[in-house]
């Protein structure tokens, strides 16, 4: 007898998936681009960091870093962190030399996730409504919209890749799906190490012939691209150290002094960037193992997880798109039970979105036909970014330095904290555009600037007699 021709997905289904993507790109763009315009972040300095050395490799020979000074020479391929997959922004960049172009490029990747975790359910579950549910699920969690609006990192272009390699491994296509396993390794050395976690849940639903083999290709390539870091480029990162996580986990569950652990903090911020989805990880509890322990010591001293642990939410929250799957079709047997169930986590999921968000997600069609864009914004810091000329050398803030890294020369006040960096930079450059309460506007006026602009609370500040011949380029540190 003939085998059997392969299951195919319905058209429907693949249509439904495609239209969630979409929506969450669409409504991703718009609520990254809001926050970025209203300089609505965190302060710090990530989102400009990268872009500055991705417009350096983009349009610079010989790169030379003035922010933070762990960061030497070219930088993509191996600097502070091995981030070699940031080559990917580069062509963008140059097409669209604005930090724009590598904000809306996480959020299109983030998104193509949703489209492996489609593969994975229609390829593991016999039910496809189901399977669109599980991709809804994931989409909807509000923790995987907060890392592609609050900032740009490197670490969050591997949540497709890693979506990808484990729904290729799950099928058994080891040769593509290793390949899908590096580019997300090439994002952060963490990658590898943090997707291992992800080995019970594949081998758990999986088809007998292919479990431990899926397993076991993962297992090799994580160890030896971890191995490649430690010993090849000799770089070792505190997140392979321990001391995060088992220091962490003891003063999460110890005593405080109101009686509590630090744990029952951390477990509300959970569930608010999870959402709904948190029911799940009791179901294949190992899948998340090495995140959760690490974010639970990455947070239990600072009291504030998405500023501490990013680059472990990242890879935790694509972990929850294999859950997902693999807890859907160990209980898809029960389809009518199974599919309430992802519908009503799907509801959970929004209704832990701030209410906030979901009224400019709403609203994105007004960000995105230009109506909020930076040109339309008078009297906002943008009035006095504006008026700094593009090639000369400048003195910011961290919440300005992203709009102004595209140059061969920002330096970050962030970054100079001795009295002697100070002094130097008040004659490295000619113009500075800073908070007007900031502490270095007095140090400025000073050593001879003026006010010239105020705008927003930003105010540009420039030398009265414009320095002879400015220093040398200088990396901080």
């Amino acid at each position: 007898m003939p085998s059997p021709s392969p299951r195919r997905a319905p058209t429907w289904a693949w249509t439904a998936i495609v239209v969630a993507v979409l929506v969450f790109v669409l409504a991703g763009s718009a609520l990254a681009l809001e926050r970025h315009w209203g300089f609505e972040r965190e302060l710090g300095l990530d989102k400009g960091y990268f872009f500055h050395r991705v417009w350096q490799a983009a349009w610079m020979d010989n790169p030379q870093r003035t922010l933070l000074g762990t960061e030497q020479g070219h930088g993509l391929l191996a600097g502070r962190h091995v981030e070699p997959g940031l080559v990917l922004a580069v062509p963008l960049v140059r097409l669209f030399p604005r930090v724009e172009a590598m904000l809306l490029l996480q959020v299109w990747l983030v998104g193509l996730g949703g489209l492996a975790v489609g593969r994975m359910g229609l390829k593991s579950l016999m039910d496809p409504v189901a399977a669109v549910l599980c991709v809804l699920a994931w989409l909807s969690m509000p923790g995987l919209m907060f890392v592609v609006i609050e900032d740009f990192r490197s670490i969050t272009m591997a949540i497709p890749f890693a979506l990808g390699c484990w729904a290729l491994l799950r099928e058994g296509r080891l040769v593509p799906g290793l390949i899908l396993a590096l580019a997300a390794a090439a994002c952060r050395e963490e990658v590898a190490v943090l997707m291992l976690a992800a080995i019970p849940a594949m081998a758990w639903p999986g088809k007998p012939r292919w479990r431990w083999a899926a397993a076991g290709a993962l297992l090799a390539a994580g160890s030896g691209w971890t191995l490649f870091i430690r010993v090849g480029l000799g770089r070792v990162s505190d997140f392979f150290g321990g001391h995060d996580l088992w220091g962490g986990l003891a003063t999460a569950f110890g005593s405080t002094a109101d009686g509590g652990g630090w744990a029952w903090t951390y477990a509300e911020q959970l569930a608010g960037l999870v959402g709904g989805s948190l029911l799940l990880l009791p179901v294949a509890p190992l899948a998340a193992l090495v995140v959760l322990g690490n974010w639970i010591g990455s947070t239990a001293t600072s009291g504030y997880v998405a500023g501490n642990a990013y680059h472990l939410w990242a890879m935790g929250l694509a972990g929850m798109g294999l859950v997902l799957v693999a807890a859907a079709t160990r209980l898809e047997r029960w389809r009518w039970p199974c599919r309430v169930a992802l519908a009503l986590l799907v509801l959970a999921n929004l209704w832990m979105w701030p209410a906030e968000l979901r009224g400019r997600a709403l609203m994105s069609h007004r960000t995105l036909r230009g109506a909020t864009a930076p040109s339309t914004r008078e009297d906002t810091p943008w009035t006095v970014i504006r008026a700094v000329p593009p090639a000369v050398p400048v003195l910011t803030d961290a919440r300005y330095v992203a709009m102004l890294a595209d140059r061969q020369v920002v330096y970050a006040t962030d970054d100079w904290s001795e009295p002697e960096d100070r002094a130097w930079l008040s004659t490295a450059v000619n113009l500075a555009v800073l908070p007007g309460f900031h502490d270095w506007v007095p140090l400025l006026e000073a050593a001879g600037f003026e006010r010239k602009l105020e705008s927003g609370g930003a105010l540009l500040l420039e030398r009265r007699e414009p320095a002879p011949a400015l220093g040398e380029v200088r990396t901080p540190g």
